[in-house]
């Protein structure tokens, strides 16, 4: 008889642990569920703006005076408060986007009568930049913001 009861209490032991076992795969298996349909969403989600017209937004007009340089090449510092321009002259002008006063104003060292006809940036991380003459030269150059603070806040320091 305390064979049965031992042998009783074995089984019982082993089918608590086999429910046991059996809710938490069951659960288990119902969080993987949840937890890609979570991500599904979620790239749903992300993914609904690129259905949708785009759109603009005017951040900066800058006005352009009528010097017969056509402007060939145009950026800003990382911050948004600086831009350049680069015309067909070799001038480089530094402007504050928020009044669109001149910052600084740099000459590329280009020859008498000598013309820019085209530029290209060079790399996406840096502000390098390639510009080609009429005649024949190319001329390679890197603009610097420079971020520096002080107490009374950031100003960012442009260099050619």
């Amino acid at each position: 008889m305390e064979q049965n009861d031992t042998k009783q209490q074995h089984y019982e032991s082993v089918y608590r642990a086999d429910r046991w076992a059996k809710r938490f795969i069951t659960a288990g298996g119902y969080g993987i569920i949840v937890s890609i349909l979570a991500i599904l969403l979620f790239l749903v989600y992300q993914s609904l703006p690129l259905g949708q017209n785009a759109s603009l937004k005017h951040l900066l007009s800058y006005p352009v005076t009528d010097t017969g340089n056509q402007v060939l090449l145009t950026g800003s510092d990382s911050y948004m408060e600086i831009f350049y321009t680069l015309d067909q002259a070799g001038r480089l002008n530094f402007y504050h986007i928020s009044d669109g006063s001149l910052v600084l104003a740099e000459k590329l060292p280009l020859g008498e009568g000598e013309k820019l006809l085209s530029a290209a940036r060079g790399s996406l991380g840096r502000d390098v930049f390639a510009a080609g003459s009429d005649s024949g030269r190319v001329i390679t150059a890197e603009i610097s913001m420079t971020a520096v603070f002080s107490d009374s806040g950031r100003v960012i320091v442009p260099s050619l």
